[in-house]
């Protein structure tokens, strides 16, 4: 780059003094570092004016260093530089100005840096190398449990296993897990690391339940009997019943074995997919024989309370009858084996019979409408306690409760028997005699009786009539005044003539007056008489009036 000074006719040196001038201005050599002076002065008129001095410094080129590491794949690479005291980073490397950058690259590649000191710059690349991550797989496996598991890996140089494998270090390592467990390995290739992940699954050893108890009732069906399996599916196992194996492959858990047969079922062989495994347990199937429940009974019916004696007639072809439930279908219940109940209400029952064997077995018998109790009737009537032989037609009032029929006796020894005997509800009977009948009322409810006595009187009629004139001309007719009726036990009469006075006086029923007074007849004229009448009952019974005298 040449001098540059301000004014006019110039003259440059490169020496202070005696030196050749130029009027051209010099360009300063920077191909060596350090300082030199150059002179310029101007001139005026031919006269030279002082010359000033010009000092240029040549400064080094800094020495820029910068490493170049090698990464991974995926990792990021820093890149340090030196020789300089600033600098900048081409694109891709961060951040710029600093000393150390960082890049991610995804394969080998060139970043450069510029560094600057004393306003000189100079540059370094710095070559990132990328590597790629070794591509590790490993190998799974299948073991049933207690075996060991081989799992070998590859695409690496080197192997670390997480725990639980062995060896550690190698490509191949072997592990006994209990349940599923999965295994990381992690290799290495040119200082990259990758991992995979081995599985091993452990499969259970199968086992197999067998469970079913069956006491079962001839005629019943059979339970099933269940086979339950822990494992992987499907299973082949063999049962034993009878003396007969029979080989299964199921898929399923639990596996049923329906409607078996009686007898014992025992597995003897298990095994899945791969492995071999137990068994415990067997199912039993008892069949036992169903009772017969059977009764007889008496008696059948009658009257309440009726008491009615059971007598148990069940069988049961094996064992014994443990049990015994009676209901007599009124509300009552028995265990005895001959019981007897008494029905105190009357009704139709049904009775039933619930027997349990020894093994467990029942049996029911239920006789319908077998029990007839019946309610006793209440006899009870009413008729006229006293009548007379004028009226002696008696109704009889039938009042009775809960009869079906009914039969009379009149008490009558003077009809006929058959009419002296009735079977209507409410009958009327005539009497023919006085005196005192005891009437009977048996009312019947299907043969449960009960009986009502009425005693009834038919008694004598009273009578008593009395004339209003007699003819006492000793013709033989007529000739005396007295009165007559029945069923009298006393009589007195007075006969008064008009003056009141008294002209006969009876005191017996036979005293008879005969129309004379002193022994002379009397005038013909009307007489007034009293006459008073004791009846069979000694009842009074008066009686006034007047009766005329005729000749």
């Amino acid at each position: 780059v040449p001098l540059t000074a301000t004014g006019t006719a110039l003259l440059w040196y490169t020496v202070p003094a005696g030196g050749v001038s130029s009027a051209t201005a010099p360009t300063p050599l920077t191909t060596t570092a350090g300082s030199t002076n150059y002179y310029v002065s101007q001139t005026l008129l031919g006269c030279e004016g002082p010359r000033a001095t010009i000092a240029v410094t040549v400064n080094p080129l800094p020495i820029v260093t910068v490493t170049s590491p090698t990464i991974c794949i995926g990792a990021t690479a820093a890149m340090t530089a030196a020789g300089a005291t600033s600098y900048t980073w081409s694109a891709g490397a961060t951040p710029t100005g600093v000393t150390t950058a960082t890049a991610s690259p995804v394969s080998t590649i060139t970043y450069t840096v510029t560094g600057s000191t004393l306003g000189c710059t100079n540059f370094a690349v710095s070559l990132v190398t990328v590597n790629p991550l070794p591509s590790v797989s490993v190998t799974s496996a299948t073991v049933c449990a207690g075996v060991t598991a081989t799992m070998t890996a590859s695409g690496a140089a080197t192997y670390t296993w997480s725990p639980g494998a062995t060896p550690a270090l190698a490509n191949t390592a072997t592990a006994t897990p209990l349940v599923t467990t999965s295994y990381t390995v992690t290799g290495t290739l040119l200082g990259c690391t990758n991992t995979a992940v081995a599985t091993v699954t452990v499969h259970p050893l199968p086992t197999a339940h067998i469970s079913g108890y069956g006491s079962v009732c001839a005629g019943s069906p059979t339970p099933n009997i269940t086979i339950t399996f822990t494992g992987t599916a499907p299973w082949t196992f063999t049962y034993l019943h009878g003396g007969v194996s029979t080989t299964v492959t199921s898929g399923v858990t639990p596996y049923t074995i329906s409607s078996p047969t009686a007898g014992t079922y025992t597995i003897t062989a298990l095994s899945d997919a791969n492995c071999t495994g137990t068994f415990t347990g067997s199912a039993i199937i008892n069949v036992h024989p169903v009772p017969v429940a059977n009764f007889s009974y008496a008696p059948n019916s009658g009257c309440i309370p009726l008491c009615v004696n059971f007598n148990d007639l069940s069988t049961v072809s094996s064992g014994a009858v443990s049990q015994w439930n009676w209901d007599f279908g009124n509300g009552d219940i028995s265990t005895n084996q001959n019981p007897s109940e008494c029905y105190n209400t009357a009704g139709i029952y049904s009775v039933s019979l619930s027997i349990v064997s020894d093994s467990g077995c029942t049996s029911n018998y239920t006789l319908n409408n077998i029990i007839h109790a019946y309610a006793v009737p209440t006899a009870s009537f009413t008729c006229p306690f006293v009548t007379t032989i004028l009226n002696p037609e008696v109704p009889f009032s039938n009042y009775s409760v809960g009869a079906t029929s009914y039969q009379w006796n009149f008490g009558d020894p003077n009809c006929p028997p058959s009419e002296n005997q009735s079977n209507a509800v409410g009958p009327v009977h005539v009497y023919s005699m006085i005196g005192t009948y005891c009437v009977q009322l048996i009312a019947d409810n299907n043969n449960c009786y009960d009986t009502a006595k009425i005693c009834l009187v038919i008694e004598p009629e009273f009578t008593f009539y009395v004339p209003n004139s007699f003819t006492p001309n000793g013709d033989g007719y007529n000739d005396e005044f007295f009165g007559k009726g029945e069923n009298i036990n006393s009589l007195e009469m007075w006969v008064y003539d008009r003056w009141g006075n008294a002209i006969f006086h009876g005191t017996d029923y036979n005293d008879h007056w005969d129309g004379t007074f002193h022994g002379h007849i009397v005038q013909e004229d009307v007489y007034v008489y009293v006459i008073k009448v004791k009846d069979f009952h000694n009842a009074d019974h008066k009686y006034i009036g007047s009766v005329t005298v005729v000749r």
